[in-house]
C-alpha cells in the first residue's frame, strides 16, 4: 500500500477518534442532565387512600414514570416523628388528619415538555380532587441545560465536519497531484487511460472502509470489555462514512482535469 494512502488512513482514523470523543462527551453530559431531571419529583396528596391506589394502577404502564411510592397518613406521621425527633408530641401528631402521599419519580431521558403536560392534564381531568406539587424549577433548569447542550453539540459537530472535510480533501488532492508525473509517463507509454480512475476508486474504498472499520472495532471492543458504558447510535458511524465518501467525490470533482 502506498505511503501517501497509509498516511491518509492514519489521519482519517485520528480525526474520527476525535469526532467520536465529542459524541461520548455529549452522551456523558446528557446523562448527567437526565439524572438531575429525574430528581424533580411530583408529590400528590389525597385524603382518600383508595384514590392514590387507583392512580398507581394508571401510572403502571406509563413509560416515562420510573417509580411510584405511596405513604399512608399513619406512615407519614411516623416518618415525621422519626425524621424530626418529635417523640414528645407523637400522640398529638398522630391525632391530626394528615394526608396520604404519593411520590412519583420520572425518567429524565423521556420526561420532556410533552410528557409533563400530558401527566398534568391527566391529573386535572381525571383526579381533580387531588393536590400535587412538582419541582418545576429543578425540571426547567435541567431542560434549559439540555437545550443548551444540544445546541452546542450541533455547532461543534458542524465545525468538526468542516475541519474534517477541509483536511481530508486537502490531503487527497495533495497526494493525487504528487503522482501527476507518474500518470503522465504511464499514459505516454500507452497505459490504460482509465487506470488512474480505477486506482482512485480503489484508494477511495480503502480510505472509507479502513478508518471507519477501525473506529467501530475499537468502539465495540471497549464496550464489550465494559471499558466504556456509553452506547453510540449506529447512525453516527454512517454519518462519518458519508463524510469520507463526500471527501472522495469533492476531491474527484476538483481533480477533474487530471483524469
Amino acid at each position: 500500500m502506498k505511503r501517501g494512502l497509509v498516511f491518509q488512513i492514519i489521519v482519517t482514523f485520528i480525526l474520527l477518534i476525535g469526532w467520536n470523543i465529542l459524541h461520548f462527551g455529549f452522551e456523558k453530559q446528557q446523562r448527567k442532565i437526565y439524572a438531575k431531571s429525574s430528581q424533580a419529583k411530583m408529590i400528590i396528596f389525597a385524603e382518600d387512600l383508595s384514590k392514590l391506589k387507583d392512580l398507581e394502577i394508571d401510572f403502571e404502564q406509563v413509560y416515562y414514570i420510573d417509580n411510584v411510592e405511596i405513604e399512608s397518613d399513619e406512615n407519614v406521621a411516623k416518618s415525621l416523628i422519626e425524621n424530626y425527633d418529635l417523640g414528645d408530641v407523637s400522640d398529638i401528631l398522630v391525632s391530626y388528619n394528615l394526608p396520604n402521599i404519593m411520590s412519583v419519580t420520572f425518567n429524565g431521558s423521556h420526561f420532556r415538555t410533552k410528557e409533563k403536560k400530558e401527566v398534568m392534564d391527566f391529573l386535572k381531568q381525571n383526579y381533580p380532587e387531588l393536590n400535587f406539587a412538582f419541582d418545576e424549577v429543578l425540571w426547567q433548569t435541567s431542560e434549559d441545560e439540555l437545550s443548551s447542550l444540544q445546541e452546542n453539540y450541533l455547532i461543534a459537530n458542524l465545525v468538526l465536519l468542516v475541519v474534517f472535510l477541509f483536511i481530508l480533501i486537502f490531503l487527497r488532492i495533495h497526494f493525487e497531484i504528487k503522482h501527476d508525473e507518474y500518470w503522465r509517463i504511464f499514459r505516454s507509454a500507452g497505459g490504460n487511460y482509465q487506470k488512474r480512475n480505477i486506482e482512485y476508486i480503489k484508494d477511495s474504498i480503502y480510505l472509507t472502509l479502513i478508518p471507519v472499520g477501525l473506529v467501530m472495532a475499537v468502539y465495540y471492543f471497549l464496550t464489550y470489555r465494559k471499558t466504556i458504558n456509553y452506547h453510540l447510535d449506529i447512525t453516527l458511524f454512517g454519518i462519518e462514512l458519508a463524510a469520507i465518501v463526500l471527501v472522495a467525490l469533492v476531491s474527484r470533482i476538483l481533480l477533474w482535469s487530471k483524469f
